[in-house]
C-alpha cells in the first residue's frame, strides 16, 4: 500500500490503496479460474501489468495465490504440463506478442513448477513469491504484459484459480521481512496503514 502527496499530508487529502501495484487497477482484487480442456495450449489470460513507469534494471517483487483441485495424468493424448505464460504489448506495431520478453511468468515458473504443484495433492493452495528484473525493452518498445496460464493435455476435470497478483517495484516494496515503512522525498510506502 502507498500514497503520494506533495507537501503536508492531512486526513482525506491523500490517495491510498494498491497504488504501488503494477497490476491494472480494476484487476487487483480479481481472481481468474478455468478448467483446462484435454488438448494442447488451453490458456487462461488473467492479469494485465503496466510497466510504463518502470526503469530498465530495477527489481520487481511478485506474489500470487494459486488454488487447484482435481488434476491427474489420466489423459493419455499427450504429456500433462502446466505453466505461467504471458504476452507483451509492442508499441511499435500495436500488437500483443507471445515471444515478447515477458518478466512475470518466467520469474513465477522459476519459483514454482505448476505441473508438480497441481499433481502434489488432489487439492491445495499456495502463495508463490518471486523477483524479476525489468528488461531493457521496458518501457521502450514494451509497456504492458498479459499474465495467465497455459495447460497441455489436462484431464478436463481439474480447476485452477489465480488471485491476488502483486507486482511491486523495489523502491515501493515493503514487508515484515524487510521494513514495514519507507519514507522518501515524494512518497510513503507501508505494509499497512491504520486510520483513526
Amino acid at each position: 500500500m502507498g500514497f503520494y502527496k506533495t507537501g503536508v499530508v492531512t486526513t482525506g487529502e491523500f490517495f491510498e490503496g494498491a497504488g504501488t501495484n503494477l497490476v491494472q487497477q480494476d484487476q487487483i482484487n480479481k481472481s481468474f479460474s478455468y478448467t483446462p480442456s484435454t488438448g494442447s495450449n488451453a490458456t487462461l489470460t488473467g492479469y494485465t501489468i503496466d510497466y510504463s513507469d518502470c526503469v530498465a534494471g530495477e527489481k520487481l517483487h511478485i506474489k500470487i495465490k494459486v488454488e487447484w483441485s482435481g488434476f491427474d495424468t489420466s489423459n493419455t493424448s499427450g504429456t500433462f504440463d502446466m505453466w505461467f505464460q504471458g504476452a507483451t504489448y509492442n508499441i511499435t506495431n500495436s500488437t500483443w506478442e507471445w515471444a515478447g520478453n515477458n518478466m512475470v511468468p518466467p520469474a513465477l515458473n522459476s519459483a514454482q513448477d505448476l505441473t508438480n504443484l497441481v499433481l502434489s495433492a488432489s487439492s491445495g493452495t499456495k502463495v508463490i513469491e518471486a523477483t524479476a528484473t525489468v528488461g531493457s525493452q521496458y518501457p521502450g518498445t514494451r509497456t504492458k504484459e498479459h499474465m495467465g496460464i497455459r495447460t497441455d493435455y489436462s484431464n478436463a476435470k481439474g480447476k485452477i484459480t489465480i488471485s491476488g497478483l502483486e507486482v511491486i517495484r523495489d523502491k515501493y516494496y515493503t514487508s515484515s521481512d524487510t521494513s514495514e515503512l519507507r519514507v522518501a522525498k515524494d512518497y510513503i510506502a507501508a505494509e499497512r496503514f491504520y486510520e483513526y
